[in-house]
């Protein structure tokens, strides 16, 4: 089972344009998202604050794995999960334009 990939954004700013991206980048791989935009919280820090509560309300609707992608991020190939790490919580991040990488 594929996760369902989730992000959210904060209306009227640049990141309601570069949502865009990353849900075009999931419609074209056929990957299931859920995207809400929000209202701000009167700052950039209240705002990424939202984003664990947004996070652990999410599966109460879906019930089913899910993958949190921030807004200004895209899928660049379909995922493939192994049954082994199905069950654990993980987070990684990884910047495709460091040259260190």
């Amino acid at each position: 089972m594929h996760p369902t990939i989730i992000s959210c954004y904060t209306n009227d700013t640049l990141y309601e344009e570069e949502i865009k991206d990353l849900i075009l980048s999931c419609e074209n791989l056929n990957l299931e998202y859920s995207i809400d935009g929000y209202d701000s919280l009167e700052s950039w820090e209240k705002n990424c604050c939202y984003k664990p509560k947004y996070i652990l309300k999410k599966p109460l609707g879906l019930k089913k794995p899910l993958l949190w992608i921030d807004a200004d991020g895209i899928v660049v190939k379909r995922l493939i999960f192994d049954a082994e790490i199905k069950n654990l919580d993980i987070a990684f991040v990884r910047n495709m334009n460091k040259k260190n990488n």
